[in-house]
């Protein structure tokens, strides 16, 4: 399901009816990281309070078997194969892993497998690594490929090996029903870019430690990684500031949020959007206007909390008592 069309809600429904039926009496709800363990919490207390208790394992580890809904992170539990300790087979009549592309993916998935319940994978990114790739071929070189790959295949999974979800529910379908808006592209590239997207790739001569000269080519998949270009990023950032939604109220840039390619690669971004606001706005922003929200960054899950409730880092003082979060 598209993201932002209501996977969570789904779910609560689905626990509602294994419960409701007697098809399960407790569930665990697995999650890759612990925003969504909190966000997964929220809204099953908000959906099933009246019903039924749910818990996150790590804060109810001695009475975690009151609750028929239990919410933990993959990582927690597979941590030096901590759920066999804790659990025994039969303790989960259903499972539900969020975002499964990520969560049961490669060792993550012996957590899945260990309970016989019903299992049940969401995501709006299902990963297909079987798809047009012969085992024989790939094998040749490496020959535990064929099996990784099939680890990391959502559908393998799932049971879904014609590469067809059990359920779909598309990103058209959450425009045409009035859930989600299109997408509007705004075209951002340089000469770099334009060549690293090629077929040919980008090709630069290099110096290596003998100070011998050759070329390397690189490819689209290879920015910030191993190939870095400060004027693609600075292009990057005032192509989006020169196209952001403003808001209504004020004229600001609308609230923003920016996919990066690594931790670095944000603190990259973060540092040439203060730089650029800077230039464009003196003495509004400092160094606020953009911040970094990865795990390198301590109290981050407190930063969206704020920036949900319009207060990150205060509030700008772009228009007398209007409140918005300083942080853009």
């Amino acid at each position: 399901m598209a993201t932002g069309t209501g996977k969570t809600l789904i779910s609560a429904a689905v626990i509602k009816l294994f419960l409701r039926t007697g098809n399960a009496k407790r569930v665990l709800f697995l999650v890759d990281r612990l925003e969504l363990e909190d966000q997964a919490y929220k809204n099953f207390v908000r959906y099933l309070k009246n019903d039924y208790t749910t818990v996150i394992y790590k804060k109810n580890r001695d009475d975690w078997e009151k609750a028929e809904i239990v919410i933990s992170t993959v990582q927690s539990l597979s941590s030096r194969n901590k759920y066999k300790k804790l659990f025994s087979p039969t303790d989960f009549d259903l499972l539900i892993s969020d975002e499964s592309h990520r969560s049961i993916g490669g060792n993550s998935r012996a957590v899945f497998e260990c309970f016989i319940g019903y299992k049940l994978g969401l995501t709006a990114t299902p990963k297909n690594y079987l798809k047009n790739i012969d085992p024989e071929e790939i094998s040749a070189n490496d020959p535990r490929a064929w099996e990784r790959r099939q680890l990391l295949d959502t559908y393998k999974t799932f049971g879904c090996e014609s590469g067809e979800p059990t359920y779909r529910y598309s990103l058209l379908g959450g425009v045409r029903d009035g859930y989600l808006i299109n997408p509007v592209v705004a075209d951002a590239r340089t000469e770099i870019t334009t060549r690293l997207l090629s077929e040919k790739g980008y090709a630069v001569t290099i110096t290596d430690e003998d100070g011998e000269e050759r070329e390397e080519t690189f490819f689209g998949r290879d920015f910030e990684k191993k190939f870095y270009s400060e004027k693609t990023n600075t292009v990057f950032c005032s192509t989006f500031l020169e196209n952001a939604l403003k808001d209504p109220i004020s004229g600001e840039i609308g609230k923003t949020i920016v996919f990066c390619v690594s931790q670095n690669h944000a603190a990259k971004i973060t540092g040439l959007l203060n730089k650029i606001a800077s230039r464009l706005w003196p003495e509004k922003y400092y160094s606020d206007f953009a911040v970094q929200v990865t795990s390198r960054i301590p109290d981050a899950q407190q930063f969206t909390i704020n920036f949900a409730n319009n207060n990150l880092n205060g509030h700008t003082g772009f228009l007398e008592n209007y409140k918005s979060s300083k942080t853009r």
